[in-house]
């Protein structure tokens, strides 16, 4: 195992891990990281989301998207950069994978420019015929 954060992620003992490499960074082997940076970015997101989800709802519920603060197209053109900053890290990205195919597929049919909250009109199944 290399002597790095990204290496010390790849063993599975959590408590035994996060103590060494608490060692390691005392002892200046590793360089200091805060661990509780994803705390705090991860309430800042939640924050922007609990003000965003209204306005998703708003468009969602008139069918309007093209107010778009955040466009289906800056996600599109975001997916390759996202892949790209996981790459050397122990996340199973997974998961990425259908919503980049949702993205991908409301950019087909003409919401590229158009709020992401426009994603509701590609997952919402045709009317059944009577």
């Amino acid at each position: 195992m290399p002597l790095t954060h990204a290496g010390s992620s790849t063993l599975s003992l959590r408590r035994s891990v996060a103590h060494i490499r608490d060692l390691l960074m005392h002892t200046g082997v590793l360089p200091q990281r805060d661990r509780h940076l994803l705390v705090r970015f991860a309430g800042k997101w939640l924050d922007m989301i609990k003000f965003l989800l209204p306005v998703y709802a708003t468009e969602t519920d008139s069918g309007d998207y093209t107010d778009a603060a955040s466009s289906v197209n800056l996600f599109l053109a975001s997916a390759a950069h996202d892949m790209e900053l996981t790459k050397g890290t122990n996340v199973d990205v997974a998961w990425f994978a259908p919503l980049h195919d949702l993205v991908e597929r409301a950019a087909a049919a003409g919401h590229g420019d158009h709020s992401i909250s426009a994603l509701t009109e590609v997952l919402r199944k045709p009317a059944q015929k009577a």
